[in-house]
């Protein structure tokens, strides 16, 4: 079994055994995750950006076909004697077969090398998507864990408050404890009770976040108390990390997602500055078409035309107002911006590494004191408890050793917490693929 299997599952001194599967709700939340879906609808749409580009650079073909039916009246002036008006009743068909291929488009050919660019930096974004995705659907599944525990160790306060209710009130039924005793005991019970419903309240929104991520589709976070030696936490505590700090940070400005989107950006930027510059650019193209027409005009009528041609067609630009030289120093203001925002990813990403490593490598040490913690808190309550018919100890003593147990249990939970998804983070951050963490938080969680 592995080490921090132990370690979960010895919280207090019982065990939490886990019946789901964090790979089920990694599977559904690929599925149902709105943020994910939208992210991958949007990089359908940039995909269909290269053969956009790309048909400015391949022939157009077009056929054009009309038959019109002329009818109406045709004068001619006859200078030496009256004009001649005559009938005009007649069919027009024409047929046109025209093509335009282009030779030299430098505009286009860089929109396309840009269309190409933009699929690789939205196929990046998807990637740090992906990332997000695996953190929340960590932290929600911690979370709802975290909640269930919570709830657990405040129904247990609420039974023990009961307990102590019933109890002051035998003793002052005997003659041998004070109203205030009862007023103390059940005053503890209805904070008690309190607390219950914040749990139960907590619980409910753990679910509900976890069920928006995995659209319902996750198995349930059952638990199985199993009681195991009190002394398992500290022999089989967490692994720290294996590599330094600097290799961290090394992979990190490697691999990391976010970095490589941002670098991706930069790419894109500089092709957007080549591209509007290609403005400057003349264009020359193949111009061929066929064509055959009757009775195209009153001046061919009853004449029937049949001809071809081909031939190069060139346009250069002269003057647009100004537009592509301002076009070109928008795009290198946008470069400007995108490196600097390179430089600001790979800063951030370095520092959450670092903060990230130190929360790995130290909460082990923090997680066995809070351990100790929960024991000295067993303790304490169950001298306060032994107290009370003794006179050593009030009610009000017994109630807030309950509630310092309380804390210190859900401080642990919290501690374990913090430990898993503060190491799920640091895969992402270092470009670990989501198969390995849903294999780690398997291995943690649910492998035995």
């Amino acid at each position: 079994m592995k080490p921090f299997t132990f370690l979960l599952i010895s919280l207090l001194s019982h065990g939490l055994a886990w019946s789901g599967k964090f790979q089920h709700a990694y599977e559904a939340a690929l599925v149902s995750d709105s943020t994910f879906r939208a992210a991958r609808s949007e990089l359908a749409s940039v995909l269909q950006n290269v053969p956009l580009a790309r048909a400015a650079l391949l022939p157009n073909v077009a056929l054009s076909v009309s038959d019109s039916r002329v009818k109406g009246n045709r004068t001619i002036d006859n200078p030496p004697g009256k004009p001649v008006t005559s009938p005009l009743d007649y069919r027009s068909p024409v047929q046109s077969l025209s093509l335009r291929t282009p030779i030299f488009h430098r505009e286009a050919s860089k929109k396309y090398e840009l269309a190409q660019a933009q699929v690789s930096y939205a196929e990046a974004v998807l990637a740090t998507h992906h990332v997000d995705l695996v953190d929340r659907l960590a932290d929600a599944y911690l979370q709802r864990w975290s909640a269930e525990y919570a709830l657990r160790a405040a129904r247990t306060q609420v039974e023990a408050s009961q307990a102590q209710s019933d109890l002051a009130r035998r003793r002052f039924q005997l003659g041998e404890g004070t109203l205030t005793n009862v007023s103390e005991a059940d005053t503890a019970l209805e904070m008690a009770r309190v607390l219950l419903t914040e749990a139960q309240n907590k619980l409910e929104v753990a679910t509900l976040v976890l069920r928006h991520i995995t659209g319902g589709g996750y198995v349930p976070l059952d638990f199985v108390v199993d009681a195991l030696p009190a002394n398992v936490l500290n022999a089989q505590i967490a692994q720290v990390p294996t590599e330094t700090l600097s290799e961290y940070i090394s992979k990190a400005q490697t691999s990391s997602p976010t970095i490589a989107a941002r670098k991706q950006a930069v790419v894109l930027a500089q092709l957007a500055v080549v591209r509007n510059g290609a403005g400057h650019y003349p264009r020359l193209d193949v111009v061929a078409s066929v064509q055959s027409s009757r009775n195209d005009s009153l001046s061919t009528l009853n004449q029937s035309v049949s001809q071809r041609s081909v031939g190069l067609q060139l346009n250069v630009p002269i003057y647009s107002g100004g537009y592509v030289s301002a076009s070109v120093t928008q795009a290198l203001a946008d470069q400007d911006k995108a490196e600097a925002e390179l430089a600001a990813e790979i800063q951030r990403v370095t520092k959450d590494v670092t903060e990230l490593y130190f929360m790995v490598a130290n909460t082990p040490a923090k997680i066995q004191a809070m351990q100790q913690a929960v024991t000295f808190a067993k303790l304490a309550l169950e001298g306060a408890g032994k107290g009370v018919p003794t006179g050593f100890t009030t009610q009000a003593d017994v109630f807030a050793s309950q509630r310092k147990l309380t804390q210190s249990q859900y401080n642990l939970a919290q501690a374990i917490h913090e430990h898993m998804l503060a190491r799920v983070k640091l895969f992402g951050r270092t470009g670990a693929a989501p198969e390995k963490v849903t294999t780690y938080m398997d291995a943690v969680l649910m492998n035995y």
